[in-house]
């Protein structure tokens, strides 16, 4: 489903990672950009509710042109890429980015980027995407 409706992608990854599946556990959401490495490198992390393997596909449709990682409700994670090896770096950048979430969270919170720093992020995400 998803290399048809994204001719872009050759690598597909879902996974468990403890921080991650914990959010998804938590029904947690990662938030607004806070980390300017994390947004550049997995973008804005989509949230799907919880379905079973036969409803997800349903669920991704509504999403899957924008986003290469979701956070899949009470299940785990689901990251895409070019290449498997850049599907796989997107899991493991968003388990480190949910590590530093749940630590900025004793902190009082992560703080998000200014919008401006988003748009020029977002425009070095689509350049790194091109190459």
């Amino acid at each position: 489903f998803i290399y048809r409706k994204r001719p872009d992608v050759h690598g597909i990854i879902h996974g468990h990672p403890p921080f991650t599946t914990g959010l998804a556990l938590a029904g947690g959401r990662f938030g607004p950009p806070s980390h300017p490495e994390a947004f550049v490198y997995i973008g804005e992390v989509a949230w799907i509710d919880y379905a079973t393997p036969a409803e997800l596909a349903g669920r991704l449709a509504e999403c899957v042109q924008k986003h290469d990682a979701y956070l899949l409700g009470n299940h785990g994670a689901l990251t895409l890429g070019s290449t498997l090896k850049q599907a796989h770096f997107c899991m493991e950048s968003l388990e480190m980015h949910a590590r530093a979430l749940t630590v900025a969270r004793i902190w009082g919170g992560a703080k998000p980027l200014p919008q401006e720093a988003v748009e020029q992020l977002e425009a070095l995400r689509r350049e790194l995407r091109s190459k």
